[in-house]
């Protein structure tokens, strides 16, 4: 079983995508896994003030390194070069692109 932080699940988390997450990486990893849900950063990059921001999951492994995981629940698609979010019959852009959201994580 791996080790969640926090353990156990925080109780005010919404996202049905987190919570299915949080249970299966605890009853499936093993236990050389560190799993972190809803990890949060105070951004500064190059001695500025930058972009706070939060990742839903980092998985951690001694040997095969870190994976920074965003849940989302529903479907993800890209229409005219966008990420967009869709659940049910609602649709949500996202102002940017996952992978640049987490390069405001990176300290140089």
């Amino acid at each position: 079983m791996a080790r969640m932080i926090p353990s156990p699940m925080r109780e005010d988390t919404e996202s049905e995508a987190e919570r299915l997450l949080y249970r299966k990486f605890e009853a499936e990893l093993s236990d050389a896994y560190t799993v972190v849900h809803q990890a949060r950063w105070v951004g500064l990059r190059h001695g500025r003030a930058g972009q706070d921001g939060e990742a839903d999951f980092l998985i951690l492994h001694p040997t095969k390194g870190i994976l920074v995981l965003e849940a989302k629940a529903g479907e993800v698609v890209i229409e005219e070069g966008r990420w967009a979010a869709r659940k049910g019959k609602s649709r949500r852009s996202t102002p940017s692109t996952p992978s640049s959201t987490a390069s405001w994580a990176c300290v140089t």
